[in-house]
């Protein structure tokens, strides 16, 4: 379809200047206007007075904010927090603040703007220049570390409620989230199914977390948290194995390691529940550039992994010893229409 010379520049505008936007949306995260601006319409002057800021800077970064509609512009020079400005604050159960930070982050942009030198030797950043994968490099930085769990939350939170409710997981008695950080997902699991038993299992530095969140979300009773590398072993026990966009960080090599442990565990009428986007096996019909294209090549940047086929997971499953009998479409990314989740369910054989 043939577009418009307006359109065109518009088109270009975005593709050229998108990272300037990125950038006015992480400051307005870091400076945390929004959570200022949410006790009611301020003033320039009145927000540079309660946040600290340099009043003539903030004013130019506030007409930026409010030609990208994240604050609106009110009688008396107040500005006021639109739908969009909301979901910067800390405090609201749909938050973004975390994943504006880490994607517009140091880390992030260590490695993305490095992309045309990973597509030219086919090795991420962190593996090449830091001689270090992206989890260790992180570990090494512990604020950044805090903004990718912050924003790992953010997004199972966004998603939790729609796979825990979307996929039956009252037929098992104990559900282990392996990788499965502060327990977000598996405390959704717990409230919408009364009769699970929900285990984490992710690092040692992850638990003290998981629990707290355990106890805030009212399942402190029914849910645990267990420390450990799922590399060396994975606990057994569970009546299924669930493992939500964790895969998709590893390569080939990684998951097999992954899959052989639980196998080793796991018992005979147990379940290995796989929660990921998948890619279509004609990769050419994903119909936005939102969603698995970005996630894809984010894990091209970052990571060992990718965003992969049925027909990828069926083989990597076969090899360790399980066999693929169901795929249960779920929601929608939030941030891509196009997209959903998937439930790999498998079976050991």
């Amino acid at each position: 379809m043939a577009i418009s010379k307006d359109q065109h520049q518009e088109i270009l505008s975005h593709l050229i200047f998108g990272t300037l936007r990125a950038q006015v949306f992480r400051a307005a995260g870091q400076l945390k206007l929004a959570d200022h601006l949410a006790k009611g319409p301020l003033t320039s002057v009145e927000l540079a007075e309660q946040a600290q800021l340099n009043e003539p800077g903030l004013r130019r970064l506030l007409l930026a904010l409010e030609k990208m509609d994240v604050v609106t512009l009110l009688e008396g020079e107040k500005y006021e927090l639109t739908s969009l400005g909301q979901r910067l604050r800390e405090d609201v159960p749909d938050s973004v603040r975390d994943l504006v930070l880490c994607y517009n982050g140091e880390a992030t942009w260590h490695c993305w703007s490095d992309l045309a030198d990973i597509v030219r030797t086919g090795v991420n950043t962190f593996e090449r220049v830091d001689n270090k994968n992206y989890f260790e490099y992180l570990k090494e930085r512990p604020e950044e570390y805090a903004l990718f769990n912050g924003a790992m939350a953010d997004d199972s939170r966004n998603s939790a409620e729609s796979i825990a409710s979307g996929f039956d997981f009252s037929r098992f008695e104990t559900v282990m989230d392996v990788g499965g950080g502060n327990g977000t997902l598996i405390s959704n699991i717990a409230a919408a199914h009364k009769s699970v038993q929900g285990i984490v299992f992710d690092l040692p530095t992850a638990v003290d977390s998981a629990q707290k969140h355990f106890k805030s979300n009212g399942v402190a009773d029914r849910c645990r948290a267990i420390g450990g590398d799922v590399f060396a072993e994975v606990p057994g026990g569970a009546d299924a194995y669930v493992m939500k966009s964790f895969l998709h960080d590893w390569d080939d090599e990684h998951v097999t390691t992954i899959l052989t442990n639980i196998r080793k565990v796991i018992k005979a009428e147990g379940r290995v529940l796989i929660v990921e986007p998948l890619l279509p096996d004609n990769a050419h019909d994903v119909p936005s550039f939102f969603g698995i294209v970005t996630s894809d090549l984010d894990l091209l940047a970052a990571t060992q992994g990718k965003i992969r086929t049925t027909e990828d997971f069926r083989e990597l499953l076969r090899a360790t010893g399980f066999e693929l009998t169901d795929v249960t479409p779920l929601g929608s990314y939030e941030f891509s229409t196009h997209d959903h989740y998937n439930v790999l369910e498998a079976t050991p054989c």
